[in-house]
């Protein structure tokens, strides 16, 4: 059973722009999955600012969006990491192992790092490398 998913940009997007390819496979996904917590990083927020700007939103509707379908709410919950050299060798080494571009590998390094198994996803390079690193595409 599922009791945590890594929610990366590309989802989160896809939920909020109606004519995104995507908009109705990730409402379908996210409504089987209403009592799973969420899980965030600043990295996840930042790709989905940058991403959301590309579909001419305003600032201030971004950050309206931000706020109300993840910062405020009770099923969303942001994780970073230690800020300790280690931290930067065990990024690095995951980085080296799996076929991953480099923030990729950030957020499966966060996932690994707070035991989520799942991460909601439509990034193809997670989608083709799920059995590598040992996780589940939502």
């Amino acid at each position: 059973m599922i009791d945590k998913i890594y929610l990366d940009a590309s989802f989160f997007v896809a939920l909020q722009i109606k004519e995104h390819i995507f908009y109705q496979k990730a409402w379908k996904k996210i409504n089987k999955s209403q009592s799973i917590k969420i899980y965030f990083s600043l990295f996840t927020l930042d790709e989905a600012i940058h991403v959301l700007k590309k579909y001419k939103l305003s600032k201030s509707k971004i950050i309206k969006i931000v706020k109300d379908k993840l910062i405020n709410t009770n099923k969303s919950i942001l994780i970073s990491y230690k800020d300790d050299k280690k931290t930067s060798l065990k990024y690095l080494n995951l980085w080296q192992k799996y076929n991953l571009r480099p923030i990729d590998s950030v957020h499966l390094f966060l996932m690994k790092q707070h035991k989520i198994k799942t991460i909601a996803t439509f990034d193809n390079d997670f989608i083709k490398n799920k059995k590598q690193p040992g996780i589940k595409v939502l």
